[in-house]
């Protein structure tokens, strides 16, 4: 299968080409993975949400009669909506970064845009040390592609990717990096 560059991810990327730079890859993180709220999140705030519905109904519900208790139950309740909020802000918050992210492999460098502002990161092929690659299983089709960077360098991400397997080949490659241990299934290698 041959990698592609996507127009999007191109597109947003274009400013960080340096001049005669030529893309060898460039994509952008599948929405739904990248967005998405992990299980465990997504698991207890549901719960609490179900929680905190009993909770009013038996505080506030007919038949009840109103006095300091139940002022004291609205303030408690205030906390308890807390958990929901996180559970229903993690993915707008995920979708503004999903929007201005995308990821590139070029002839010289690995660049990575991310973040809530969509801050740049580059670092040239040869500060590549190891590729590291974990993906979520056949039926997903994404994984994660972790570029161990000389020290003192803060590892470089691609989040998400579709065909993760060839783009870590690809960055193996292009980069003389070594792959620090087997494919693995599951979660992202530190």
């Amino acid at each position: 299968m041959s990698l592609t560059i996507d127009p999007s991810a191109q597109a947003l990327l274009q400013g960080a080409l340096e001049p005669g730079e030529a893309l060898q890859w460039a994509d952008r993180p599948r929405a739904w993975a990248y967005i998405a709220p992990p299980r465990l999140v997504m698991g207890l705030g549901l719960l609490w949400a179900a929680f905190d519905s009993f909770y009013v109904a038996g505080a506030f519900g007919p038949g009840v009669a109103v006095g300091p208790r139940q002022d004291a139950l609205l303030r408690l309740l205030a906390l308890h909506v807390l958990p929901l909020g996180l559970l229903l802000g993690w993915p707008l918050l995920r979708w503004l970064a999903w929007r201005r992210a995308a990821y590139a492999i070029t002839g010289r460098r690995v660049v990575v845009r991310q973040g809530l502002l969509g801050a740049l990161r580059a670092t040239a092929l040869d500060q590549v040390e190891a590729v590291g690659l974990s993906v979520g299983g056949p039926a997903f089709g994404v994984g994660h592609v972790t570029l161990r960077l000389a020290p003192p360098a803060k590892d470089l991400h691609f989040r998400s990717v579709d065909d993760a397997y060839h783009v870590a080949k690809l960055a193996r490659g292009m980069s003389g990096a070594e792959s620090p241990s087997p494919i693995q299934e599951g979660k992202p290698q530190a």
